[in-house]
């Protein structure tokens, strides 16, 4: 029965140096109890004193005698910190030291460690050179050492949207030439710049390069700049990914009243009138849209008098290819005179 438990860091290797920016390990937080190195073939702590700056770590700890037979059983052996405590009873090399419990398994060695009193200090094991600072592989060693996450550097390409009959979708492209079979993509889709709970990310593996959002998925989103991000990692390393790029291009999908626009007397209008869109003026015109495109509405102001439903149908007609929006004219008056108000003028509506 198993009772101990791993520690995989491939930098407690004494052949590994920390290097700035990289955080130094610590096991100040780890606790007491029975562990097993897994760094490579051999995966014992060292039996010599071991330089600062290396396993990982500033100071690093050692184990101060050697590794027992399988009949010894357990053995208690003194485990070394290269801390430069000075003083008359300074010990070169074991400034600070604490006793550990070590077994070995006819393998493989376990240890009774203890949390380090202070960071940064780690607890060292193995001996080969694992991938520098920022290189990865699946096992933690050369020979396939490689970035830590594809490197992408063009952003994603938003598109739409693309209509087929009675819906239509976007899509977010991306352009990148590696194929390591191992690669994939997280699409994210933005609205207003930020992530909805309601449409989740997308991963797509090699060899795929792009990602779709349904228009059906716009449900309770509409009136926002619609867009898409997206960023890179390796599905053996998938806790390290890489740095999100966003499309340059939105799309406003919904209704959008531009800058400069005013409507007058819009509270004496019906109350039976409303807007599909920002609830921008209460008792405005409702604008009825008969193609699901999520379109930008124009509206200019016209001698037409409103009717008495308040009812505007934006149809499959509407619809330009070039502008990607669809387009009607109408007017609204006001339903008062100049004799109960003394105003009756309404300026045009450009949605």
């Amino acid at each position: 029965m198993k009772t101990y438990q791993n520690l995989t860091d491939v930098q407690r290797s004494v052949s590994y140096e920390t290097t700035y920016p990289e955080p130094p390990l610590c096991d100040f937080d780890l606790n007491a109890g029975w562990y097993r190195f897994v760094v490579d073939a051999e995966s014992k702590m060292p039996e010599t004193c071991v330089n600062n700056f290396k396993c990982g770590t500033t100071v690093p700890i050692w184990l101060n005698g050697t590794h027992p037979s399988v009949s010894d059983g357990i053995q208690t052996r003194r485990a070394c910190a290269n801390f430069q405590s000075g003083g008359a009873s300074y010990t070169p090399c074991c400034g600070q030291a604490v006793n550990i419990g070590v077994k070995n398994c006819e393998g493989f060695f376990i240890y009774y460690l203890h949390p380090t009193p202070a960071c940064p200090m780690a607890y060292c094991a193995g001996k080969d050179a694992p991938c520098p600072a920022g290189k990865w592989s699946p096992t933690g060693f050369p020979p396939d050492c490689k970035e830590a996450y594809p490197q992408l550097t063009d952003p994603p390409t938003f598109r739409g949207p693309v209509i087929e009959q009675k819906t239509f979708y976007f899509t977010c492209d991306l352009t990148f030439s590696g194929n390591d079979p191992d690669q994939a993509f997280e699409f994210v889709w933005l609205f207003n710049g930020l992530e909805d709970p309601k449409v989740p990310p997308e991963v797509v593996s090699e060899p795929g390069r792009s990602a779709i959002l349904d228009g059906a998925q716009l449900a309770g989103l509409l009136n926002k700049n619609v867009g898409c991000k997206v960023r890179a990692f390796y599905k053996q390393n998938a806790m390290k990914k890489g740095p999100w790029l966003e499309s340059a291009r939105t799309y406003w999908a919904g209704i959008q009243i531009t800058e400069g626009s005013r409507l007058g007397m819009a509270s004496k209008m019906s109350s039976a009138c409303t807007t599909v869109g920002p609830p921008i003026l209460k008792g405005s015109p409702f604008l009825e849209i008969s193609h699901p495109l999520g379109s930008r509405i124009l509206f200019l102001q016209a001698p037409v008098v409103v009717s008495q439903d308040c009812r505007y149908v934006i149809r499959t007609s509407d619809w330009n290819n070039t502008l990607q929006e669809a387009s009607t004219t109408v007017s609204v008056v006001a339903s008062k005179t100049q004799i109960q108000d003394g105003n009756q003028g309404l300026a045009g509506l450009l949605c």
